[in-house]
């Protein structure tokens, strides 16, 4: 089966929950809501995506190659806020608490290195699922990486992309260079916006094709665009990802290890996260095993008619709410089936990330020959 790697943009998920949580603190006062956001996401992360390795790359301190090469570059920003600050220690020592890799190269920027280490696990045969928020990825994309935006439930495949922002993602980089990054205080073209970027793509392909152009497009943009022919190389540079950093590790180094629980309950009580505390004692008194994913009739057959010998089969359903077409399955659903400690759920329908999973008819054929045959439901 081939490996699925999904690489979380850190620094992204923590500036969305820090703005959009309210100002969560524990009882000593010490601010947590963005630590909280991020580590709810990544646990969301973790059941979406079951059998994947999840890296967690992060911005380091500092400036990064950006700024060498555009002193202004994020100029506009303020400092982060002291609030925010004191949060990425104990986030970072959670991340790691729980087993995932943590990623931070010093003056290097987390896209970049999500950009380099996406290339690096397709080349090695898996399939990158990119969980972010920045629209910069959408450069990224190809049959081997979709984006996932866990606090919209979106994912954009190529198709995605072009229905969000009117081109294909190879036009990307062009997109942003002529509308500019207003975050990353890189100007773009002036008075043009992502509707005249659009349909100069649509006409002219690419920037190229744009420039070769320069003297058709008519009016003050058309001046603007001119005006701005010598800058455009630059924007086009800065609005880059990178994909063939020379990281100082092997990708494969990057491995999930266990969860160590001391420590996650040393913070979670810190912290005053008393949900996540209780799961964890809860599970040291009665600790469950995953659920497993059926992913074929054959599969689904062996383990039916293996439950189907004992007594005490429970079957669950979930369905998917179809008015919210952003959801990470396209349609209806899931069913989970538990005796005893052995734990599995079927995928009724085909996931985004292109996984197969059970046709319904062929799960109710194989429940009605086996479970259903021998169990009350």
């Amino acid at each position: 089966m081939q490996q699925q790697i999904v690489l979380v943009d850190g620094s992204g998920y923590l500036f969305r929950a820090f703005h959009a949580l309210p100002p969560l603190t524990n009882a000593q006062g010490q601010p947590t809501g963005a630590v909280f956001g991020v580590m709810n996401m990544l646990r969301r992360l973790e059941q979406a995506y079951a059998e994947a390795k999840l890296v967690v790359v992060f911005d380091p301190p500092g400036p990064t190659q950006r700024h060498d090469i555009f002193p202004d570059y994020k100029a506009n920003r303020a400092q982060m806020p002291d609030d925010l600050r004191v949060q990425i220690e104990p986030l970072h020592r959670l991340v790691k608490a729980k087993g995932y890799p943590l990623c931070v190269m010093p003056g290097q920027e987390a896209d970049d290195v999500i950009g380099t280490l996406a290339r690096r696990y397709v080349a090695a045969g898996a399939h990158v699922v990119i969980a972010t928020a920045d629209k910069d990825f959408a450069q990224l994309v190809s049959p081997e990486i979709t984006l996932v935006d866990t606090m919209r439930q979106r994912v954009l495949d190529r198709d995605g992309v072009y229905e969000k922002f009117g081109v294909y993602p190879e036009q990307i980089i062009d997109y942003l260079a002529l509308i500019g990054d207003t975050s990353d205080n890189i100007p773009g073209v002036a008075k043009v916006g992502p509707k005249t970027a659009v349909k100069w793509l649509h006409q002219y392909q690419s920037i190229d094709g744009l420039v070769a152009h320069a003297d058709d497009i008519k009016g003050k943009v058309g001046e603007s665009l001119r005006s701005s022919l010598g800058d455009l190389p630059l924007y086009r540079q800065l609005v880059t990802i990178s994909q063939d950093l020379p990281l100082p590790f092997d990708e494969e180094a990057l491995a999930v290890v266990d969860e160590d629980r001391d420590e996650l309950k040393q913070w979670y009580q810190q912290l005053g996260f008393k949900t996540w505390l209780k799961e964890i004692d809860l599970s040291e008194v009665r600790p469950r095993a995953p659920f497993i994913c059926i992913k074929d009739v054959a599969h689904l057959r062996e383990v039916c008619e293996s439950m189907s010998k004992n007594l005490g089969v429970a079957v669950g359903m979930a369905f998917y709410d179809e008015a919210d077409p952003q959801a990470l399955y396209k349609t209806v659903s899931a069913v989970a089936m538990v005796q005893g400690s052995h734990r599995y759920w079927v995928p009724l329908t085909r996931l985004l990330d292109g996984d197969a999973s059970c046709e319904e008819a062929d799960l109710w054929s194989v429940f009605s020959e086996t479970v259903f045959a021998h169990c009350h439901v």
